[in-house]
């Protein structure tokens, strides 16, 4: 009786997140945002973690390249406007992180739609 009820509520989770696939991914990219512009100090396990976030995000949602490569587009424009403001700084080197981790997930991705 456990398990069935345990299944249930796990696809109705699942159901409910592909629902709002839109707003699943919005909330990873505005904490990758938040994590340059708000959050002092770097992690790793901050990092990595939403980075692992957004690759389940890709097999989930099936994102395509496109998406991520907008996304590095608009970090790219952050980090300017960071470089910009306040010169090289711990928000613009966190920016050129973001950047180049989603450039590396888009060129992946881009090989394997091919």
């Amino acid at each position: 009786m456990i398990i069935k009820n345990r299944w249930a509520i796990t696809f109705s989770l699942l159901k409910l997140l592909y629902v709002h696939k839109d707003a699943v991914v919005a909330t990873i990219f505005l904490s990758v945002i938040a994590d340059i512009v708000f959050i002092v100090g770097g992690s790793d396990f901050r990092i990595y973690g939403i980075l692992i976030l957004y690759i389940v995000n890709i097999l989930l949602y099936r994102l395509n390249s496109r998406t991520t490569f907008r996304f590095s587009l608009i970090l790219l424009g952050i980090m300017f406007l960071e470089f910009i403001f306040s010169g090289t700084s711990e928000k613009t080197e966190k920016a050129a992180v973001w950047i180049f981790l989603f450039l590396a997930v888009g060129i992946i991705q881009q090989l394997k739609e091919k």
